[in-house]
């Protein structure tokens, strides 16, 4: 565990870097004391949601707010959404998929000699794969694949433990990642008249929510 003195949440807190498989588990499994915070209040985020948010893509910027708001509504969302299409009950569902794709990608490159294995296979097959879960046609992943780098640039190149970037790269990664929303909103116009086997598909008719109990 590595301690970074008066840099925590709060004010006059600290942070923390765990470090140990242990202590990881202990504040995944522990919400009450070790409750996840909203990420309203880091600067970098606040500026990313507003750009996005000023490209007409608010609510896709509060949505783990609005839909996900505590773990037991996260636990039911995961189990009722996501997972019968990327969770482990949705794993065999696509077992024959995976395995064309797998098969697809070794035979365009067996004969060739040689092979640059993560971008060829390591890393095109999850690609391909999620690509077809989703829904979002195969010839877009050159695009779409610029788009994941961005979704993740922040925790990749950011500085220090709240992964921070200059002002300059934080817009023009928000940039990136509010045409992402734009793409995304095209293919969900699209699968409103053009229904498939696919999880954008399946989400369109969905609504999600809790009934409370009087």
């Amino acid at each position: 565990m590595c301690r970074i003195p008066g840099v925590g949440d709060q004010t006059g807190t600290d942070a923390y870097i765990l470090t140990k498989y242990q202590d990881i588990s202990l504040v995944l499994r522990d919400p009450d004391r070790f409750p996840l915070l909203s990420d309203e209040g880091d600067p970098s985020t606040r500026l990313e949601r507003e750009i996005i948010s000023s490209q007409g893509f608010a609510d896709a910027v509060g949505a783990r707010e609005t839909l996900r708001p505590n773990r037991d509504i996260q636990k039911l969302h995961r189990q009722q959404l996501t997972d019968p299409w990327v969770g482990p009950t949705g794993a065999l569902r696509h077992k024959t998929m995976v395995t064309r794709i797998a098969n697809e990608l070794i035979d365009s490159w067996r004969n060739d000699g040689s092979v640059e294995f993560v971008r060829d296979f390591a890393a095109a097959l999850p690609q391909t794969v999620i690509t077809k879960i989703i829904g979002f046609p195969l010839k877009d992943m050159r695009r779409l694949r610029k788009w994941e780098e961005a979704q993740v640039q922040r925790f990749v190149f950011g500085k220090t433990h709240r992964n921070l970037m200059p002002e300059e790269e934080e817009r023009a990664n928000a940039q990136a990642l509010g045409e992402f929303h734009a793409y995304i909103q095209q293919q969900i116009d699209i699968k409103r008249t053009q229904r498939c086997d696919d999880m954008i598909s399946f989400l369109i008719d969905v609504h999600f929510g809790l009934i409370k109990a009087d």
